[in-house]
């Protein structure tokens, strides 16, 4: 959260309308419906986002494992001789049940393998067609590139065979390492998602965009199926095996994520879009107006929070954001007088917090 402090006496003419809703026309907005921090020692995994959708262990595969994460504690996808078959934690909540989607999450490669698989949507049992397309969607390894680094794979199939067996896909422009060339544990961003209205795909890593140019739109991924995070079934088949990597920070959106959407998520590793990240300063001048300027989403309601010793804050207004992007919010020196009396301040911190989500307003 970018915090900027402005001088009281040439903010005057802004006071009256500092903290009036602002009506603008608006955008589009992903909004989260799933996030797993991972910071568990063991399954399941909480959802830390509005809905309770936990990721549980198949206990036919191996354990996860409990270790540093980009934000806090992370998870080790594995693979053990007993029972034989990597890591597999799903989710099936209905709110996952979305045919356009984003995602975001974090990797530290241990040891892993070309073709071995991330993050996945599953579909309906169907034997009927070839393994390799018996999933919704999926992010993936691809061929090692010749020099122990393979790109990743975003490919989108639906769950709905009458409908073909391809919506298109999009191979990264940045490689991941393979096997044990990853020797000082360097963190991958990855996102991206796809559209199902105009059948627009795209993966970042590492901030870097790659943009499909065979994207279909109309996949139906919403068919009541689980999300896969490591090793992969169709019914009571395994179809796609875990990579061996620490993963973190997995998020999951309901549209595909934009260029400035993430920026955001790899500028601020566990805080999910439309969510500001909750931090105190001091006020260079803590006897002024004092500004904030805060990731968010058109029509959210958030507070703003001030605090004379960083402990104890009490309530200063309501915000509802005014932008799909960044919201500021003023809080004039009156307001401030108002909670703590007008004398003399030697300190003040100002937090934002998320108060009630809206729905996505397109």
């Amino acid at each position: 959260m970018k915090l900027i402090n402005k001088l009281g006496n040439i903010l005057a003419c802004y006071i009256a309308i500092a903290l009036l809703t602002l009506v603008v026309t608006c955008g589009h907005a992903s909004m989260m419906v799933a996030h797993w921090r991972l910071d568990e020692t063991n399954a399941p995994y909480r959802d830390s986002g509005l809905a309770s959708n936990p990721l549980i262990l198949d206990i036919n595969t191996t354990t996860a494992s409990a270790d540093l994460g980009i934000a806090g504690a992370g998870t080790e996808l594995f693979w053990q001789s007993v029972p034989g078959i990597s890591t597999r934690l799903f989710g099936t909540n209905s709110t996952l049940q979305t045919d356009s989607f984003g995602f975001s999450f974090w990797v530290n490669p241990i040891y892993m393998n070309a073709w071995d698989n991330l993050i996945a949507k599953e579909m309906a049992y169907n034997s009927g067609v070839p393994t390799y397309s018996r999933i919704a969607w999926q992010v993936h390894l691809v061929a090692d590139q010749g020099n122990g680094y393979a790109p990743l794979e975003f490919i989108v199939r639906g769950d709905n065979r009458a409908n073909g067996d391809f919506y298109g896909n999009v191979i990264s422009t940045v490689a991941l390492p393979l096997t044990t060339n990853n020797p000082t544990g360097i963190w991958y961003h990855v996102a991206g998602g796809y559209d199902a209205a105009t059948g627009g795909l795209r993966i970042f890593v590492n901030g870097t965009e790659t943009d499909s140019g065979n994207g279909v739109a109309g996949a139906h991924n919403s068919d009541g199926s689980p999300f896969d995070v490591g090793t992969v079934k169709n019914g009571p088949d395994f179809v796609f095996f875990a990579a061996n990597t620490i993963i973190d920070d997995v998020q999951i959106y309901n549209g595909s994520l934009e260029s400035n959407d993430v920026a955001y998520l790899m500028a601020n590793p566990g805080t999910p879009l439309g969510v500001p990240t909750v931090s105190q300063f001091t006020a260079s001048d803590p006897n002024s107006n004092v500004t904030a300027t805060f990731n968010s989403f058109y029509g959210q309601l958030y507070a703003a929070d001030v605090s004379t010793n960083a402990s104890n804050f009490l309530f200063a207004t309501n915000v509802t954001a005014s932008s799909t992007d960044y919201t500021t919010v003023t809080l004039p020196k009156s307001v401030i007088d108002g909670i703590f009396g007008s004398g003399t301040r030697q300190q003040l911190y100002l937090r934002i917090r998320l108060l009630t989500k809206t729905p996505d307003c397109n």
